[in-house]
């Protein structure tokens, strides 16, 4: 089945497998998408799509969204009994990486110290592979782009655990519910998320930096999501030797 919705600030795609969505569901659907709307308004009309699948055994439905917005597209997944409290969660987490990724967006002035020289290098510990970098980020390979970019995982370590101290909510967290590894992990999600719209004149290791701000306010702000892109990403990473 497929539910194509169309309108000036959202388009919207609803597949689903083993299952149909009801009128009712649709409509309901339809309101809790009014969070996601506000949130994109600033946005190019973007594509939103919608997966739905419902387990043959558990009876569970699986649904997974994408929203492509410009030039960066976001993923969340959920699972529940019931399909549409399934969707509002993916909604939910899609409306705070929106914001996550607006703040990153709206950090560039702060990236453009570096053109000014008030703004530390972060220098890797050897040279990283550019044309690795970008055949990594176009075949959509996120353990190989960690591979590539594994030289600037320490400075960035460091920065962090200084970094944190602006943080006192989220380093009360640290050995309790995440780690700063956690944090790195994060912060490589969303190089990898925004490498094609980096700065072109700003140094990769510095524009990897500006990320560890967005990065800790989307921690404080939806902990458990991204927790679970953490747990994902190191999924993806540990599953890359047994497919070579």
């Amino acid at each position: 089945m497929q539910y194509p919705r169309e309108d000036y600030d959202l388009r919207v795609q609803m597949d689903t497998k083993n299952c149909d969505a009801s009128e009712a569901e649709k409509d309901k659907i339809d309101g809790a998408l009014e969070p996601l709307r506000r949130v994109i308004k600033n946005f190019p009309p973007p594509d939103l799509f919608i997966y739905v699948l419902r387990q043959p055994h558990s009876k569970d439905y699986h649904v997974k969204t994408s929203l492509l917005l410009s030039g960066k597209t976001l993923f969340t997944g959920e699972r529940h009994e019931q399909m549409y409290t399934a969707i509002e969660r993916c909604l939910h987490k899609l409306v705070g990486k929106v914001d996550a990724y607006k703040s990153m967006m709206s950090r560039l002035p702060e990236i453009s110290k570096q053109e000014k020289g008030t703004h530390q290098d972060v220098l890797p510990s050897f040279d990283p592979d550019p044309q690795l970098l970008e055949q990594t980020i176009g075949a959509g390979d996120y353990a190989a782009f960690r591979t590539a970019t594994l030289a600037y995982e320490e400075p960035i370590r460091k920065r962090i655990g200084r970094w944190i101290q602006r943080y006192p909510d989220l380093e009360g967290q640290l050995g309790i519910r995440l780690t700063i590894e956690d944090i790195v992990e994060d912060v490589f999600l969303g190089a990898f998320d925004g490498y094609n719209n980096r700065p072109g004149s700003v140094p990769l290791g510095d524009w990897i930096d500006s990320l560890i701000d967005p990065t800790m306010k989307a921690l404080l702000s939806h902990l458990d999501e991204e927790m679970e892109n953490i747990s994902f990403a190191r999924t993806l990473r540990e599953s890359e030797p047994a497919q070579k």
